[in-house]
C-alpha cells in the first residue's frame, strides 16, 4: 500500500493508473512544447522572407511549458 502526497492510500491497480496518467500528461507537455516551438520557428522564417504571419492563423497551445530548448523538458 502506498500513501499519496494528499494523504490517500493507493493500491497496486490504482497506483498503476496514476503512473499511466502521469506519463500521458508528460507526453502531452512534450508534444505541446514541440508544437509551440515549431510555430515560433515557422513565424521567424516567414518573417525573414517577408510573409505576414498574422494572416496565417498560427496559434500556440496554452501550456505550462517554457520557451527553453526542448531537451530541457523534465518528467515528473
Amino acid at each position: 500500500m502506498l500513501i499519496l502526497s494528499h494523504g490517500a492510500a493507493c493500491g497496486r491497480s490504482s497506483c498503476h493508473h496514476l503512473q499511466i496518467i502521469k506519463a500521458l500528461q508528460y507526453d502531452v507537455a512534450k508534444v505541446s512544447k514541440a508544437h509551440n516551438d515549431l510555430i515560433r520557428v515557422y513565424e521567424a522564417k516567414l518573417t525573414e522572407f517577408g510573409v505576414p504571419v498574422d494572416e496565417l492563423g498560427f496559434r500556440p497551445l496554452v501550456t505550462n511549458t517554457s520557451t527553453g530548448p526542448a531537451g530541457l523538458v523534465v518528467g515528473a
